[in-house]
């Protein structure tokens, strides 16, 4: 398990939110879980979406102007090398 600001770091993402925020896994748009990362690189997802507390979504610059919430978000300009950043962080822990 990684802090949220550690995560941010490693995989090249502005944060937005609490650096504090252990998170323990990575959801799916289906499960979002509490202090867990989701993935979301199409802007159609981002209308439906309802963060739970101590969830974290990861997205591009692009489309941070589509988040409804202001927390907890992590913000890539190169989506694709972040999340296969994020999942080899997690393949190690």
């Amino acid at each position: 398990m990684l802090k949220l600001g550690q995560i941010a770091d490693k995989i090249n993402a502005k944060l937005i939110g609490n650096q504090d925020i252990v998170i323990s896994s990575i959801s799916s748009l289906e499960n979002i879980r509490p202090n867990s990362i989701l993935f979301i690189s199409n802007k159609k997802y981002l209308n439906k979406l309802k963060i739970p507390d101590n969830a974290i979504v990861l997205i591009s610059q692009n489309h941070y102007k589509y988040i409804d919430s202001q927390d907890n978000i992590l913000i890539s300009d190169d989506i694709y090398n972040s999340w296969i950043l994020l999942l080899n962080l997690f393949k190690k822990s």
